[in-house]
This record gives C-alpha cells, sequence and structure tokens, in this order.
C-alpha cells in the first residue's frame, strides 16, 4: 500500500514557531489521504470523509490524538465539496509539510 509522509513535532503545540521537527514521520494510507477526497462528490464524500475522521483517529501517537472525536460539522456534501476543493485544494502548502 502506497503512502504519504506528515511530519508531527516534539512540542505540543503543532503550531508554535520553535518547536523543531522530529525525524518521526506519520504515515497516511492513501486512501485515507486529502486527494482521497477531491475525486468524491455528493453522499459518497460525506461518507468517506467520515470515514477518514474515525480511521485516523484510531492511529497511534500524535496523528490519533489530533483526530479522535473529530466531528463532521458540514452537513452539505455540496459545501464539504466546495471546501475541499475551492478552499483548501487551491492553498499551496509549504514543501516541508509533506516531507
Amino acid at each position: 500500500m502506497t503512502a504519504c509522509r506528515i511530519r508531527t513535532t516534539s512540542s505540543s503545540s503543532p503550531f508554535c514557531s520553535s518547536s523543531r521537527w522530529s525525524k518521526r514521520a506519520t504515515l497516511i494510507p492513501r486512501h485515507l489521504d486529502w486527494q482521497s477526497l477531491e475525486r468524491l462528490d455528493g453522499e459518497p464524500l460525506d461518507a468517506h470523509y467520515r470515514h477518514i475522521l474515525v480511521e485516523l483517529g484510531k492511529k497511534p501517537g500524535m496523528l490519533g490524538t489530533i483526530f479522535r472525536k473529530a466531528q463532521n460539522r458540514v452537513q452539505d456534501p455540496a459545501k464539504l465539496k466546495r471546501l475541499i476543493s475551492d478552499l483548501i485544494g487551491r492553498e499551496t502548502w509549504p514543501r516541508w509539510a509533506w516531507m
């Protein structure tokens, strides 16, 4: 199974500018990554997004801690699609976020 990697911080706050990146990488399976959402629409998108939240919440370490008890607050699948493709999907993410 192919997976993408994200880095976690050793600091308790992932947004702390002085935090150092750890050498550990957490693997996110392709079927649970951001791109798996981009190709879906409607009810399948909503169901898959909820599935991703549950499955990532089961992962060990920081990843599981972040997603544990996560909830989908977007009730309309069309708004979720817009959020994914038009707002977040068009963002340019820093290279270090995916190394």
